[in-house]
């Protein structure tokens, strides 16, 4: 069966930076999952037809609470696809939820890093309709208000913001484009997002904004700015 658009939440990862004994897709903020934010405002989008969650093979008892939490509770629960399992580095992660997609086929595909927990479903609805205007990537960025420098061996240079972005995601792709450039790309070569796929391969990326509130969990710090942001992020579910 084919799926138009397709949003794949890649939730493999660990907790080592964040220093905490839950992996972090699973670490509760506000009494809810990570993953749970996550998936109530995509499962509850109205341009996104199916949703996968690549897991780490270990997590599979994590997955299965948030799961069975969420099940009685959300209508649109069979929008979610049986999870993929992830690989050694996020982009084999990716490439593994790709590569579980391949029989469906989607037009479309959404790829969101687990530990991102305020998605808003304009950036989705942003990202999807670019997509639906011919982009074959669309990367989410924010300006970065800092004054950036780069340190040298003798001498540091100062950066031009203006041209500079943070990059955030979801990250939206023309489903054959993005598997072709991950299947072409695995060969020990490592990236940190997917967009940097198309860069290095000369496919056009379109960006829009992102949002300040869509901030990723990296540090203990960011969950004590994630339970202030809970508050004033409005929430699905």
């Amino acid at each position: 069966m084919t799926h138009e658009t397709v949003a794949l939440i890649v939730a493999g990862g660990i907790s080592a930076r964040v220093g905490h004994v839950v992996p972090k897709p699973y670490i509760k903020v506000g009494g809810r999952a990570i993953l749970d934010l996550i998936l109530s405002e995509f499962l509850s989008h109205p341009l996104i037809d199916r949703v996968k969650v690549v897991i780490h093979r270990d997590h599979s008892p994590f997955y299965k609470e948030v799961i069975d939490a969420i099940r009685p509770m959300d209508i649109l629960f069979d929008k979610l696809l049986e999870p993929a399992y992830g690989g050694e580095y996020r982009q084999d992660s990716v490439l593994n939820g790709l590569i579980s997609l391949s029989d469906s086929c989607p037009r479309k595909v959404l790829i969101h890093d687990g530990c991102r927990p305020f998605v808003d479903r304009e950036i989705i609805s942003d990202v999807v309709h670019e997509l639906d205007r011919g982009a074959q990537a669309v990367d989410v960025g924010i300006s970065i208000p800092d004054t950036i420098k780069r340190r040298g061996d003798v001498d540091v240079e100062v950066l031009d913001r203006s041209r500079l972005y943070a990059t955030q995601t979801p990250q939206g792709f023309d489903f054959r484009t993005i598997i072709a450039l991950h299947q072409a790309m695995s060969n020990g070569r490592h990236f940190t997002d997917d967009i940097s796929l198309c860069i290095e391969s000369g496919v056009g990326v379109m960006v829009i904004d992102g949002s300040r509130y869509n901030i990723k969990i990296t540090e203990r710090e960011d969950l004590v700015y994630a339970e202030y942001l809970l508050g004033k992020v409005p929430q699905k579910g």
